[in-house]
């Protein structure tokens, strides 16, 4: 409900000013300051609110107290709606988005980060274990070859190899994930 600039209360001629308000046929009609006090506003805002439609326009400087907080009410009520909305629809687009994020995953779109740590981890193990038995795998070959190229070929050969180990436990982790 929201009132319209054009609708002023006329002041009855049976009105009795009193300083603050005035008593007429129609109800007491108060200064902008003690509806502002009323509601908890400033003496401005009150004004603002009369000029969008909020609250009665003021008559002879008076506002109609019943009428102005009904109207500010009202006014209140549809700003707690729209908050209401705004949430529920925030609340609506979340819940979208994580079914579907679940579902992207149920495909195999995406992948939990708990078992990419834990996949991460298993192969770092066993490259790490790899390298560290690369010196003992080859200190004996290399020990009797007097020829660089052939003991290059020697370290070539077995990190191709471990690389193809470290290939080999990730394509099974692989697999075994999906």
């Amino acid at each position: 409900m929201s009132f319209s600039r054009g609708s002023v209360l006329e002041l009855s001629t049976k009105s009795t000013n009193y300083g603050d308000h005035y008593t007429t046929d129609e109800g007491v009609l108060y200064t902008v300051d003690v509806i502002a006090k009323l509601l908890n506003l400033t003496p401005r805002r009150v004004q603002q609110l009369a000029d969008e439609g909020v609250i009665p326009r003021p008559v002879r400087g008076q506002y109609h107290l019943v009428r102005a907080i009904q109207g500010y009410v009202i006014y209140l009520q549809g700003k707690v709606q729209a908050r209401g909305s705004e949430h529920k629809q925030r609340l609506d687009a979340a819940k979208a988005e994580e079914r579907e994020l679940l579902l992207a995953i149920r495909r195999g779109s995406y992948i939990l980060i708990e078992k990419v740590n834990s996949m991460f981890f298993a192969q770092a193990r066993v490259a790490r274990n790899a390298l560290m038995s690369l010196a003992d795998k080859l200190a004996p070959l290399l020990a009797i070859e007097s020829d660089t190229a052939r003991c290059h070929q020697i370290i070539a050969d077995a990190v191709r190899e471990l690389c193809e180990d470290i290939s080999r436990g990730i394509a099974k982790l692989k697999h075994d994930s999906s």
